[in-house]
């Protein structure tokens, strides 16, 4: 299973590690956003690279995560894969794991960029925030499991997606600090493993890593039961998994 699942990982970055749109989401994105917060916030420290990483990373992950279902139905992949023994999981498991990796550039872009223009970068506590960054890039990808689950088991219509990536961005935390947030959203936020990431990345705090890897670990069994429950009503469908 490791294998495939390393092998599919590594097939959508030969696909699309270098594609126009990695350059826009994973380079030119997190620029751009940077550059505005900053005009209007004068923010220029860690809060500002990690909140600029993450809504990047929300856009390329939905984009990707849409683009790599409906790319294996297109190559009868995932027919292919459903009468294998693993079945479909491992390739798709696959998939997201490559996503993320094409997702950590945003960090980096985002910290360089910063730091050259305006400076204010400091990492006080480099090894919980080194591996908040790391868990923010996984929270970005198993929050849009669901996302992921839904295209799978429903034939994509344009515009289906519209709409997630801009209210992730609302209640994740990602560009307006929770604190600014009407109490609903708050409450929605702190269910968001992203947001205890952003703030992880910040202030290099353990408690903020830990919930934030709880938090992601338990999106990940929802995402995981989500498309065992899709893949199950799949079974008696003919072409389920055909465009």
């Amino acid at each position: 299973m490791t294998a495939v699942v390393l092998g599919s990982a590594r097939t959508h970055l030969r696909q699309q590690g270098m594609t126009p749109l990695t350059w826009m989401t994973g380079g030119v994105l997190p620029v751009c956003l940077a550059w505005i917060l900053h005009v209007k916030t004068g923010e220029s420290g860690l809060r500002l690279v990690a909140g600029v990483s993450a809504a990047a990373m929300i856009d390329t992950v939905a984009i990707l995560i849409v683009f790599a279902v409906l790319f294996e139905r297109q190559w009868n992949t995932l027919e292919m894969a459903a009468a294998a023994p693993r079945g479909v999981l491992p390739m798709l498991a696959g998939r997201f794991l490559g996503i993320a990796v094409q997702a950590l550039p945003s960090l980096v872009v985002s910290g360089v960029f910063v730091q050259l223009v305006w400076g204010g970068v400091r990492i006080d506590r480099p090894l919980p925030t080194l591996l908040g960054m790391l868990v923010l890039t996984v929270s970005v990808v198993v929050v849009m499991l669901p996302l992921a689950v839904t295209v799978l088991r429903f034939r994509y219509a344009a515009g289906m997606t519209n709409g997630v990536p801009a209210l992730l961005l609302a209640v994740s935390g990602a560009l307006i600090p929770i604190w600014q947030m009407p109490p609903l959203l708050q409450s929605w936020a702190r269910a968001l493993p992203l947001t205890w990431a952003v703030d992880a990345v910040e202030g290099g705090d353990w408690n903020d890593l830990g919930v934030a890897t709880a938090l992601a670990a338990a999106w990940a069994v929802v995402g995981a039961a989500l498309f065992h429950l899709a893949l199950r009503g799949m079974r008696g469908e003919p072409d389920a998994y055909r465009m």
